[in-house]
């Protein structure tokens, strides 16, 4: 249990590492880091914008399951399968929240630049 614990832990903190310079807008329109879709790929001002806030909720999203992984250390409050299917799925549908999220804001600010 301990393991899968701080493996969890690690990827929380790595998420929230590689959103940090997104939310920073230190990342420029590339093909192989960020939120890529094809309204972010032609617009370099909806890269920024779509990037900055999909990471932002990456960080959050990060920081709230490290939140949980410590608890579950110190209190051992799930079965350790529980937790992990449950962290798993909640991590997943979460990323996938978040890129639809960012895939229709993306779509919107493209709109809103061609009106």
């Amino acid at each position: 249990m301990e393991g899968a614990l701080i493996i969890f832990f690690l990827t929380h903190l790595f998420l929230i590492a590689v959103a940090f310079p997104l939310y920073r807008n230190k990342i420029k329109l590339n093909s192989w880091y960020g939120i890529r879709t094809k309204a972010t790929m032609t617009n370099e001002d909806v890269w920024y914008k779509v990037n900055e806030k999909g990471a932002k909720e990456m960080i959050q999203l990060g920081a709230g399951l490290s939140v949980c992984c410590i608890v579950q250390y110190f209190t051992e409050a799930l079965n350790p399968q529980v937790f992990f299917i449950s962290n798993t799925l909640v991590l997943l549908v979460v990323v996938i929240i978040i890129a639809v999220k960012a895939d229709n804001y993306a779509k919107r600010l493209l709109k809103e630049l061609a009106e």
